[in-house]
């Protein structure tokens, strides 16, 4: 009889310390969700900050392709007006060469 209850005895000790080993298991694993909850945070505000970055970038990027529009509607303008002006010098040109050699004729 006594072999028997130095058997549970021992059963008890060993089941005692499988819990106390379980329940400190339990601690560490709480503590680490607590770390990767922490981390998920921080995460979570990182990814708003970049949220809003990009949604920074985005307003920057349209606000300098209307820039980059006005711009080119500006440049093409000044290329219409040139263009204009160098027909008219061409045409000026031109009727002033005839009307030279009308009076180089005249003359000779």
């Amino acid at each position: 009889m006594e072999d028997r209850l130095a058997r549970i005895e021992d059963m008890l000790v060993q089941l005692v310390g499988m819990v106390a080993k379980t329940n400190t298991l339990q601690q560490e694993m709480q503590r680490d969700m607590k770390a990767m909850k922490g981390d998920m945070t921080s995460m979570q505000g990182d990814m708003t900050s970049m949220q809003g970055d990009m949604t920074s970038m985005r307003e920057d990027f349209e606000a300098e392709k209307i820039k980059s529009a006005q711009r080119h509607e500006e440049v093409v303008d000044r290329l219409k007006a040139l263009e204009l002006d160098q027909d008219f010098i061409w045409e000026k040109t031109a009727r002033n060469e005839r009307e030279l050699e009308v009076l180089k004729r005249r003359l000779g």
